[in-house]
């Protein structure tokens, strides 16, 4: 009976042994899911990935964690969080001004953390610029608002440096200047237009400095040139590869030396007087799924090493540490303090809507840049009429930009031509052999502005 007991005592030990080497063992193998899952974070990040992704390989090379990359638009990611509001993806948004992170967390899509390395920085906590009071946003960086120039088209249109804001508005730069549109721009283009509506109100006052700014609108977009672009990194390339006659745009000052660096694109950037010192911020997502690497990721980029990086690889200064040395096309901050206007990023986004309506209301203003095509080199016989045929053959080619004060006889006989009111008028009493060829080939030419031998092309802009 004895070795009985002894065997039923072995028994229910290992069997107890058993359950806890099982029990041990599904928690220590979901302990393992709960950190390899922790391995990755998703990153919604306002920059283009050949500027942001080195940054991110380096850390994950220091921490093993992955990074999955969404680069789009401040204004698209701000719209993809909401959208994703019930069950977010993102963990992290990343870069922007602060006014985007305002606007997002008024949305409840950020969640409040704050970071170890400057909760107690004594001059971070003092520029509350910085961060937002309940600490949802915060930001790891800063750049400056200027004015950037391609040196080289500057040089082709034979056009002056501007040296403010207000230079901008001088005609001679009608059909050079490219802007990005401020419903999707949510940095650069609102940020822009809502520096100028607030310099005005302090000069003027609420009523009257609206009445200032919509015109400073109204001649500023007159002299815009077509595309509208829907943020800085297609400006800049707009810009940088000098399309339609672009000459000029406004984004912060280290994307001259940024897209130089990159793609080679002749920029220059023009450092202005009240501008806006502009912080670049990032923030956890409310709900983040990965919500440990989401704040390693918010630590390491306060680090030494992520500091040390920025000025590398974004071309701006770091934030917390002064041993750090910036990059040369920035002022001391002492110095830069001067030259900003006071801007309020709660009223930008309090006024977005607002600002997005004036802009809309003079888009129509923005130079096309349309080429139109002719072709000539023989006539057909249609009834008692000679008839152009229209063959791209044979006659040189001349390109002629036409002022629009100064427009010749054939070239608003052929603008009438076409236009639609008089389409379906006019042109439908031509033989349709003719309407056939002329349509056709103004149809496949156009959108083209290459030179195409045999052609007279009549640029208009």
């Amino acid at each position: 009976m004895k070795v009985k007991a002894i065997s039923k005592t072995a028994i229910a030990a290992i069997i107890i042994v058993i359950i806890i080497a099982a029990v041990g063992g599904g928690y220590y193998y979901y302990y393992q899911m709960q950190q390899a899952a922790q391995r990755v974070v998703v990153i919604y990040a306002d920059y283009s990935a050949n500027v942001a992704q080195p940054y991110f390989n380096n850390f994950t090379a220091d921490t093993g964690i992955k990074v999955v990359p969404v680069y789009a638009s401040m204004g698209e990611l701000v719209g993809k969080l909401v959208a994703e509001k019930s069950s977010p993806v993102a963990d992290v948004l990343f870069g922007g001004a602060p006014s985007a992170y305002i606007g997002a967390d008024q949305q409840g899509v950020l969640q409040p953390y704050i970071p170890p390395e400057v909760k107690n920085d004594n001059v971070y906590l003092s520029a509350h610029s910085l961060y937002s009071p309940d600490w949802s946003w915060y930001s790891f960086t800063y750049n400056i608002l200027g004015i950037i120039v391609n040196t080289q088209q500057m040089a082709k249109y034979n056009l002056p440096y501007p040296h403010s804001w207000w230079d901008l508005l001088n005609p001679v730069y009608k059909g050079h200047i490219i802007i990005e549109n401020p419903s999707t721009s949510t940095t650069t283009g609102l940020g822009f237009f809502s520096l100028m509506w607030q310099i005005y109100i302090s000069k003027y006052g609420m009523q009257n400095g609206t009445i200032a700014f919509e015109n400073y609108v109204k001649q500023f977009m007159s002299n815009v040139v077509a595309p509208i672009t829907p943020d800085d990194m297609h400006a800049e390339t707009v810009l940088g590869q000098g399309t339609d006659g672009a000459a000029i745009t406004i984004d912060w000052i280290n994307a001259a030396p940024l897209y130089k660096m990159l793609n080679g694109y002749p920029l220059q950037a023009i450092l202005v007087n009240m501008n806006i010192l502009g912080p670049t911020a990032m923030g956890i997502v409310n709900g983040a799924p990965h919500l440990k690497a989401a704040e390693a990721y918010v630590n390491w980029v306060f680090s030494y090493q992520g500091q040390s990086l920025i000025p590398k690889v974004f071309l701006k200064p770091s934030i917390i540490y002064s041993n750090i040395t910036p990059p040369g096309n920035f002022p001391p901050l002492s110095v830069e303090e001067q030259l900003a206007f006071p801007y309020n990023q709660t009223f930008t986004t309090q006024y977005a809507s607002q600002i997005d309506a004036i802009f809309n209301n003079y888009s129509s203003l923005i130079q096309t840049s349309g080429i139109l095509y002719v072709y000539s080199v023989a006539t057909v016989k249609a009834g008692s009429l000679s008839l152009p045929v229209f063959t791209p053959a044979t006659m040189q080619l001349w390109r002629v930009t036409i002022p629009s004060q100064q427009q010749p006889i054939f070239f608003l006989l052929m603008k009438w031509l076409f236009s639609p009111s008089t389409e379906g008028t006019f042109l439908s009493l031509l033989p349709g052999s003719f309407i056939g060829r002329l349509m056709n080939t103004l149809v496949s030419l156009i959108p083209s502005s290459a030179y195409i031998p045999g052609t007279i092309a009549i640029r208009h802009e």
